[in-house]
């Protein structure tokens, strides 16, 4: 399975998405040596990962989550989306993924240090279910994003801790059926979650 990772968070030296994006690459890559993950981002990044990189968008990449992305996954034979940064594309062609980590954006003394267009952009993905699964750190986020949002709970599955990583698997065609593995940090045990979703459209 090929499966696309953004990598807008590594176009930043340091911070918390940075790093999480960091180790669901790593541990995907090495968990599942036969899938294939690549790092797509508009924005140039850097990091030690040793994983195949997109190409530069350019002139798609003025409509990046339009039609840029989905047009770099066509070229990559990528089935996946994997948000990392509380996006998904905005045509729902291929199935996708969104980690909501906090509602830190949309808190009055972090607006200054978040991105505008998360603030504006996340909530409408959230309202018009562009995402084929949305994933929470706790039952805590879940909740508020639910409350706040006014997102279907079908799509945010809480974990009881950030999970170490994760991994997709889509099939059936049209229909996308799957299936969610995670590990917890730290531990041997693993939990799993089906899950079944129209088709777009």
């Amino acid at each position: 399975m090929r499966v696309a990772l953004d990598a807008t968070p590594l176009s930043v030296a340091t911070g918390g998405i940075r790093r999480y994006t960091e180790e669901l690459a790593r541990a995907l890559a090495a968990t599942f040596a036969n899938d294939e993950y690549t790092l797509v981002s508009d924005q140039p990044f850097e990091t030690d990962l040793e994983l195949r990189r997109g190409g530069r968008p350019g002139f798609a990449g003025r409509r990046w989550w339009l039609y840029g992305v989905q047009r770099e996954m066509g070229r990559l034979g990528s089935k996946v989306f994997h948000g990392t940064d509380f996006a998904v594309p905005y045509l729902p062609l291929r199935p996708s993924v969104m980690t909501l980590h906090d509602l830190s954006p949309w808190r009055e003394e972090f607006a200054g240090a978040t991105s505008s267009r998360v603030r504006r952009r996340t909530p409408a993905l959230l309202r018009l279910g562009l995402a084929t699964m949305v994933i929470t750190p706790s039952a805590v986020v879940r909740n508020q994003a639910i409350l706040k949002f006014s997102s279907r709970r079908k799509l945010l599955s809480p974990f009881p801790k950030r999970p170490h990583w994760l991994r997709f698997a889509f099939r059936k065609g049209g229909l996308l059926w799957g299936s969610l593995t995670f590990f917890l940090p730290g531990r041997s045990s693993r939990g799993r979650i089906f899950l079944r979703s129209s088709p777009p459209g």
